[in-house]
């Protein structure tokens, strides 16, 4: 977000220029991960998220902890890619097995899909089923909402426009071009 929302600060031309951002940020009705109120990718630089929201990029398709709640990765999910050998997949083990969430010392561990969400629906949008659309914005008042998605007050921003926020998907869909992708030799 801090890159894109730079750059439509020096460019406000590209706003109609970009066709669509699919991005990995914030939460609707689920609690936050860094607060109870935002999501980390949004809490680390709200006013950038704020920005890209606001904006008029015509297409904006928000995953955020609502449906990436819904898309974990267990210890036998994590056993299904790390044991396949692959470059990848050894890198794979490596990182989700000795750092987070730490699969190798800790089996009960949790980890979501979170960004590759977001890369999967640009592969195949098929595994989202269900989605609602949104004006949103993004708390930057330094307070305990700090980061939280809000909804975006349209008097202030008539020019914004929705943000398809996904909520639903199918996981064995979605986890299986995962697993494939990174086990492919």
């Amino acid at each position: 977000m801090t890159n894109l929302a730079l750059a439509l600060r020096v460019r406000p031309d590209l706003e109609t220029k970009i066709k669509r951002v699919v991005f990995m940020g914030g939460a609707i009705g689920v609690a936050g991960n860094a607060t109870p109120a935002a999501e980390f990718n949004f809490w680390f630089d709200p006013e950038a998220a704020s920005i890209v929201l606001r904006s008029r990029i015509p297409e904006k398709v928000m995953f955020g902890l609502d449906i990436c709640n819904a898309a974990p990765i267990r210890k036998p999910e994590f056993d299904r890619i790390a044991s396949a050998g692959t470059p990848v997949a050894n890198l794979f083990r490596e990182d989700l097995g000795n750092r987070y969430p730490g699969f190798l010392k800790h089996p009960e561990s949790t980890a979501y899909m979170w960004d590759s969400l977001a890369a999967a629906y640009l592969l195949d949008p098929g595994f989202v089923t269900r989605s609602e659309t949104r004006f949103l914005d993004v708390s930057t008042t330094w307070d305990k909402s700090y980061g939280a998605a809000v909804p975006l007050d349209r008097l202030s921003v008539p020019d914004a426009t929705p943000v398809k926020v996904m909520l639903g998907l199918d996981f064995k869909r979605v986890f299986e071009l995962y697993r494939d992708l990174m086990t492919r030799r």
